[in-house]
């Protein structure tokens, strides 16, 4: 089969694209990738061996123009027509929205793939060409009426759970996970410094390891530093596994693609969901992953140093608590969401030729 698979944007988007595609060319299919042209997604698809399309679309908001949306929707046609696929894999993201309908123009079928609990605005608009949508979690159907869904989970890289890379810490101490993800990071990452610089003041021993995003990445290094708490600082960093296997809890926002990271991972997690994301979906996905009973949530406005830093604490006392969670977090994690996926974009294809 020809497959194409849109998931231009943001690493929530191009990731879960990206590992279903490298299924679907495991597979033995012709797949082609279709991209907006950010710079992030050159660096995001290294190693990536099939063609490449780029529409040129705007992630933040490609509503502002009517011709802009026409005139990408054109160039993926033509880019269509050249590739001839038998189905489209959309991600979802603003930058979907062209090859989507260009797919609709050539009477191509679509498989859409919602990432959170709440779709976002694309999906919601798109779901009315596509002949199915695939979900992560299952009350996304709520906001999908009339509309045919498959549960598949969230796809992830296949190199998370690999052995490669030793963790960055001996397991000597109690290492805490702060994930602040691409936006709304510098209020997490003020909340998680200020409360771990506290418990070390109090005399309780605990490590970090903080992804802060490269605007933060030196001023909260040089906060740890100045407080004598054991340390490592990245403003990004590739190989999540070593991350995920060096940490005993996290402290992250709740993203689609954090929270079933960590959860893949067993990483016991307080989740604090970015108060501004769209249709408040990181609350959703949050209150998801909570029923699992791996993960915990905390609402950034009723947040403070302090509260943070008992959190903390309790995690750090609680050993068999953290045990139980991460048992729970092995019995709902979904392992095979990209072959999942895959199977639905291959049943989808056949579909279209019965």
């Amino acid at each position: 089969m020809r497959i194409g698979v849109t998931c231009g944007g943001t690493g929530g988007h191009i990731f879960p694209g990206l590992a279903t595609a490298e299924t679907l060319q495991q597979r033995g299919h012709e797949v082609v990738l279709w991209l907006s042209g950010r710079e992030v997604e050159t660096s995001s698809i290294q190693g990536w061996s099939g063609p490449v399309f780029r529409n040129s679309m705007d992630h933040h908001y490609p509503f502002k123009s009517v011709w802009q949306i026409l005139a990408a929707s054109f160039r993926c046609r033509s880019q269509m027509r050249a590739f001839k696929p038998d189905v489209l894999l959309a991600m979802g993201s603003y930058t979907s929205v062209a090859p989507v309908l260009a797919a609709r123009w050539c009477r191509i079928p679509v498989v859409l793939h919602e990432a959170n609990a709440v779709p976002g605005a694309a999906i919601a608009f798109l779901s009315r060409f596509a002949r199915v949508v695939a979900i992560t979690f299952p009350t996304a159907r709520d906001f999908l009426p009339n509309r045919r869904t498959e549960l598949t989970g969230f796809p992830l890289r296949q190199d998370l759970l690999s052995s490669d890379g030793a963790p960055f810490f001996p397991p000597d101490m109690f290492t805490v996970l702060v994930m602040g993800g691409s936006q709304g990071a510098q209020r997490l990452n003020e909340l998680a410094s200020d409360a771990i610089i506290a418990l070390r003041q109090a005399g309780v021993t605990v490590r970090v390891l903080h992804l802060t995003g490269l605007r933060d990445e030196v001023k909260i290094r040089e906060k740890y530093a100045s407080a004598n708490v054991p340390h490592l600082v990245f403003g990004f960093l590739g190989n999540m596994g070593r991350a995920y296997r060096s940490a005993d809890m996290a402290i992250s926002r709740a993203g689609a693609a954090s929270c079933t990271e960590l959860a893949l991972c067993r990483v016991p997690t307080l989740l604090v969901p970015y108060p501004h994301a769209r249709r408040d979906h990181q609350a959703a996905n949050a209150r998801e992953m909570v029923v699992t009973g791996g993960m915990a949530m905390a609402l950034e406005p009723d947040l403070t140093t302090d509260k943070l830093a008992v959190h903390i604490r309790q995690y750090r006392e609680s050993p068999e608590k953290l045990a139980a969670m991460r048992t729970a977090l092995q019995k709902t994690a979904v392992t095979d969401a990209a072959a999942r996926l895959a199977t639905l974009v291959e049943q989808t294809a056949r579909e279209r030729e019965e």
